[in-house]
């Protein structure tokens, strides 16, 4: 079994910039870049309250970031770019 949980956003404010701008060196059009890092935990199983500690535990200290179950770009028609491990 393997549990996903996403954190928007996925880039601080300084790193986002950067890639923003690494990207309209490429291509001009893009207008706006959203983030989200996700993570896949691989389990036999979990009862509710060790889900509940291991969302604690990737939680973001930060305010503004948000932990959740699903991803913030399931439902866009946008085009979304994943990028990096999986």
């Amino acid at each position: 079994m393997i549990l996903k949980f996403f954190k928007t956003p996925g880039l601080k404010t300084g790193q986002l910039k950067n890639k923003l701008h690494k990207i309209l060196q490429i291509e001009a059009s893009v207008i706006n870049l959203e983030t989200e890092l996700c993570y896949y935990v691989e389990t036999e199983s979990l009862e509710e309250d060790e889900v509940q500690i291991l969302k604690w535990i990737l939680s973001p200290l930060s305010e503004g970031e948000y932990l959740r179950c699903d991803s913030t770009f399931s439902n866009t028609e946008n085009h979304v770019i994943e990028i990096g491990p999986r």
